[in-house]
């Protein structure tokens, strides 16, 4: 098992500016701040590092602390940015690149998959159309950087780092899927598909989904699967309420009538 932090596992990671909002708002603590302590703990206890290269069967996974990515040079984020220049070098040389440096590859080289829990920089929700995507009107609600997703400079930065073919995220409760098309210079194009994944929480969404993937080195494939929505468990909870009380009546009304028939029949012996 592989885990991937996120903000209500450590606390967000934001400017002093919006801190003193939060303060001003009495909000603040909804939205714990990151501590040392905390995402020291996180990182011992379920060996979760801000980031990781996870490689299985020629498939190659970076798994990321979003809130990591904030990049103002914190001790979190300067260990993040360093770890992801590493295993971009990596990748470089296991894909035979000319700019590499060192040594270290990983076998049957293929474009990474990007794992963390906020999604990708987008304006909005707008462009999400999955059956389970974000209810209207708030499918259009302009997104706040560094809150509902990552900035954009972090999101260019990791693209043209780790070229994925494919970014997996969650954070919003909805589901989304977008396919990207990054063009840093005109000769070179980075495509790769984002999922972002809903909440598997009845707290959070009426139908709570988690996604299975069959993934190959060329290939990725997603299905998703649903838990009954909350009315339907409530409806079948009531329902068996009433056939068990039905059967209890019916059993005590069979046990009644048969210690009387027995009642009658020892008086007649």
């Amino acid at each position: 098992m592989f885990v991937v932090v996120g903000n209500h596992d450590i606390g967000f990671h934001y400017s002093d500016m919006l801190e003193y909002v939060l303060m001003e708002t009495r909000e603040l603590d909804n939205f714990p701040r990151i501590t040392p302590h905390l995402a020291s703990r996180f990182e011992k206890k379920l060996s979760a590092p801000p980031v990781q290269l996870i490689s299985i069967r020629g498939n190659h996974f970076v798994l990321i602390n979003s809130m990591a990515m904030e990049g103002d040079g914190c001790s979190l984020c300067s260990r993040a940015v360093a770890e992801i220049d590493k295993i971009a070098n990596i990748l470089k040389c296991s894909r035979g690149s000319s700019l590499c440096k060192g040594a270290d590859k990983v076998e049957h080289y293929s474009r990474p998959i990007i794992m963390q829990h906020y999604p990708l920089y987008r304006h909005s929700d707008s462009e999400c159309t999955e059956p389970d995507a974000a209810p209207l009107p708030d499918r259009h609600l302009r997104f706040e950087e560094r809150w509902d997703c990552l900035s954009k400079e972090s999101t260019e930065y990791l693209v043209e780092k780790l070229l994925p073919r494919a970014a997996l995220g969650g954070h919003t409760h909805h589901s989304c899927l977008l396919r990207h098309s990054f063009v840093p210079t005109n000769e070179h194009k980075i495509e790769f598909v984002e999922y972002t994944v809903p909440s598997f929480s009845w707290r959070n969404r009426l139908d709570p989904k988690y996604y299975l993937f069959t993934i190959s080195p060329d290939e990725i494939k997603m299905f998703k699967c649903a838990l009954p929505r909350e009315a339907t468990l409530q409806v079948t909870a009531i329902l068996l309420c009433i056939a068990l009380l039905l059967y209890l009546k019916y059993y005590y009304h069979c046990g009644k009538t048969y210690y009387t028939q027995r009642l009658w029949s020892d008086k007649k012996v």
